[in-house]
């Protein structure tokens, strides 16, 4: 199931619904633009992060642009979906995909661009290295322009 959640007004709701009809193990896909870069991709124009909704219009207006379209938005963000998932409880686990690729890479010392593979080598830093992964992970949800989650029912042999 693929549910792209702002333009859905009671995302709460609706995620509750969608992880309610899983089967045990089964798997929920939730992608959505990060509210928290300074670009509105539906607009494909320069945005505040979570720019309250009057000022937005004003904004569109002065840009010629139809504000229809922003009424229809929640702004999310990484942590706000990761917040929703946890309060669906214990049978649900989020994955954060672009977390668990920066992961992946790490591990495998598989980055492409030189300058993440010296930020990747800070977290390796004795003493210093889980404060500097913790502030990349920070700062990789802050600055990726997209959320993606998988949301997964746990199976009834894993609950708790």
């Amino acid at each position: 199931m693929n549910q792209v959640i702002e333009h859905v007004s009671d995302q709460a709701r609706v995620l509750a619904e969608a992880t309610r009809v899983l089967k045990p193990g089964g798997v929920l896909y939730v992608a959505c633009p990060n509210y928290l870069r300074f670009y509105e991709p539906h607009y494909k124009i320069f945005w505040l992060p979570l720019m309250p909704k009057a000022l937005g219009k004003i904004y569109l207006g002065v840009r010629r642009r139809r504000a229809v379209m922003l009424d229809q938005i929640s702004y999310t963000t990484n942590r706000r979906l990761q917040k929703l998932v946890e309060a669906l409880g214990p049978d649900y686990t989020a994955l954060d995909l672009h977390r668990e690729q920066f992961l992946k890479k790490r591990a495998e010392g598989s980055f492409a661009a030189r300058a993440t593979r010296c930020i990747s080598m800070l977290t390796n830093l004795p003493l210093l290295g889980d404060v500097f992964l913790q502030l990349i992970l920070w700062y990789g949800s802050v600055r990726e322009g997209g959320c993606e989650f998988v949301v997964i029912r746990k199976s009834s042999a894993t609950r708790c």
